[in-house]
């Protein structure tokens, strides 16, 4: 060992050991294992985080009256379309994008307890949609954008819902489509075909 560290830290004028070199390479390895023990406990850190990011956006998402309407769009008991709101005279002074509820599928699902609903509801406003469910989607896509969630747990979390309720379900389809709301879902477009290629590339 002495031999070594005569060889690596011998003092160029003298043949003594320069301590001066020894130390700054002690001095170096131990900044090296501590910046390693600090990069690791950092990535616990983000991770913790991450899943705790992850429970609360769950638990502002999955809300008794976002699971009535997502039951609602997944058993064609949902239709889009559009309000007109009239003024005194019955001429068309504006309109209200909204989704229809289909009364006979909302008795059937109620009848078997399934779902339980105001009795006043006739449907959902594109504001309320909003809130419930597509705001939701579009924060998906602005966070995984941001680094505060990986596209492995945004699609992992998300990616069933976003197949079921943007890619297949026509309601939600014309409701994006539908021009009052163009350009106003962009990053739930830009995570919608993050998830599509993800897929693909999990398939092959």
């Amino acid at each position: 060992m002495n031999d070594l560290l005569f060889m690596l830290f011998k003092s160029p004028n003298s043949c003594d050991i320069d301590r001066t070199a020894l130390y700054t390479a002690i001095l170096a390895v131990l900044t090296g294992v501590l910046a390693i023990v600090a990069y690791s406990q950092l990535s616990s850190i983000k991770k913790t985080s991450r899943a705790d990011f992850i429970k609360k956006f769950n638990d502002s998402f999955f809300t008794p009256e976002t699971r009535n309407l997502i039951t609602l769009l997944m058993n064609a008991g949902i239709e889009f379309d559009v309000f007109q709101i009239k003024g005194e005279n019955g001429e068309p002074i504006d309109r209200l994008p909204f989704f229809k509820i289909k009364s006979n599928v909302r008795e059937q699902l109620e009848d078997a307890g399934l779902i339980r609903i105001e009795l006043w509801r006739k449907g959902y406003t594109a504001f309320e949609v909003d809130d419930l469910l597509l705001g939701h989607f579009d924060d998906v896509g602005r966070f995984e954008r941001k680094g505060l969630i990986d596209i492995e747990t945004a699609y992992h979390t998300f990616g069933y819902y976003f197949h079921e309720l943007v890619e297949n379900n026509q309601a939600v389809k014309k409701m994006l489509e539908h021009e009052d709301n163009k350009g106003a879902y962009s990053d739930l477009e830009y995570i919608n075909k993050k998830f599509k290629a993800h897929a693909l590339e999990n398939e092959s």
